[in-house]
């Protein structure tokens, strides 16, 4: 039975640790309304995040906008925002079914770079968009097909905490979206030492050494006081006196 308890111990103290650093994920979900693609940049609207999501992350973005079909240009932008504010965004542009444009672009320090952009290139019927970073890497797949994979960008990216909406091109242009909504659900995991229960089963491992020594010692006494119970049981009573009366002498 001990022995049996001692490996369930060690496995613990091995899986514990991985367990706690990826299970601490935090899930979060946001519904952009469709108002906010009808606006032009100078009137975005931001969305914060509850929470600041860290590399890892990943993004799944499900567009059910009911866009404007008099309007052959429109689409919704959506500016996703890390630690570092101002110039710093992940830009994603998806336009309506007719054409159905999507792109993913990135802007900093050095300027504004489109990493992809065609049309036909997402499909209603075919969601969520996923994007991920994970080690400042990003990742974009359309729904169909892999369009950005395991670009390095740094370390812009190691957070998400923020998304800025608009559409119009100008405030004179005509609505992009009549009704529904974009939604957005984000997870990201604690890394392994970034976690302070990362280490709670080694710091338990001296009080788990210690149960077991403590049983290993209990388990010798209990069968050492079996042996000389058992072995007095054998004896006969007048042997049992004589034992005595020679321990007797032996004091004197």
């Amino acid at each position: 039975m001990l022995r049996y308890y001692f490996i369930g111990i060690v496995f613990v103290l091995i899986f514990t640790p991985l367990n706690v650093a990826y299970s601490q994920q935090q899930p979060e979900k946001l519904s952009i309304p469709f108002d906010a693609a009808n606006v032009d940049l100078k009137k975005a609207r931001t969305f914060q995040f509850d929470v600041d999501h860290k590399d890892p992350w990943l993004l799944n973005i499900e567009n059910n906008l009911l866009y404007n079909e008099s309007n052959p240009d429109a689409k919704i932008v959506m500016r996703f925002y890390g630690e570092a504010k101002g110039d710093h965004f992940l830009e994603i542009i998806m336009s309506s079914p007719s054409k159905r444009y999507f792109a993913v672009s990135f802007n900093n320090e050095d300027g504004y770079f489109r990493l992809y952009g065609e049309n036909n290139s997402w499909d209603p019927t075919r969601q969520p968009i996923r994007i991920s970073v994970s080690d400042g890497r990003l990742s974009v797949y359309n729904g169909v097909r892999t369009v950005t994979d395991e670009l390095n960008l740094r370390s812009e990216f190691y957070f998400l905490n923020s998304v800025v909406v608009f559409g119009k091109d100008s405030e004179e242009q005509r609505d992009n979206a009549l009704g529904g909504q974009v939604d957005l659900d984000v997870v990201s995991s604690v890394r392994p030492h970034s976690s302070t229960l990362y280490f709670l089963p080694y710091l338990l491992l001296p009080a788990v050494g210690g149960t077991i020594a403590f049983l290993v010692k209990t388990k010798k006494r209990e069968k050492s006081e079996n042996i000389t119970c058992s072995l007095l049981g054998d004896l006969t009573f007048p042997a049992v006196l004589l034992l005595a009366a020679d321990h007797q002498n032996h004091s004197l």
